[in-house]
């Protein structure tokens, strides 16, 4: 098991350096965003019920962009594991997703995951992206500090860009 989680880690490191560095692989072609978000929901929803939350999703319609569905999907992915994880007990994780217009672009998608939990600190919001970071308040919560890292070098890949809040 061991093994198998270091190889996971550096798997998982290589390929932020790939994403970070500018030469990772990326399959482009047109992705229905909608349609993934949708998918990675159904997937997630039976993870989140066993947590005791519920997932209300509202994926658009329609919303497509360029790039890697099977990257896409592992950043989808993240966030939603990282909402269940850090989620609390009763609560609904929303899942948005919206087209639109937004700074240089005629249009861009734009996905947001909200749950309720116990927050971020604001001493640890700006690290949340750094490999291997674990906040404060993740320590009984399983994980490699990777995930959001990931999301992170992916999107700008991707050349697009996360943003987080927290209360």
């Amino acid at each position: 098991e061991e093994s198998d989680q270091i190889l996971h880690m550096l798997n998982s490191m290589m390929e932020i350096s790939e994403a970070e560095t500018g030469v990772i692989s990326l399959m482009r072609e047109e992705v229905d965003l909608s349609r993934l978000v949708a998918e990675v929901v159904d997937v997630y929803t039976l993870v989140a019920d066993d947590a005791g939350m519920k997932i209300d999703s509202q994926p658009g319609f329609g919303v497509t962009v360029e790039g890697d569905a099977g990257r896409l999907r592992q950043v989808v992915g993240n966030l939603l594991d990282n909402a269940v994880k850090y989620g609390k007990r009763g609560t609904t994780i929303e899942v948005r997703l919206s087209s639109g217009p937004c700074g240089n672009q005629e249009s861009c998608a734009v996905l947001s995951v909200h749950n309720v939990g116990s927050g971020i600190s604001e001493e640890d919001l700006p690290h949340i992206w750094a490999r291997l970071y674990r906040g404060t308040g993740s320590g009984r919560t399983e994980g490699l500090g990777l995930g959001l890292a990931l999301v992170k070098a992916v999107v700008e890949a991707h050349g697009g860009s996360v943003d987080v809040e927290s209360v």
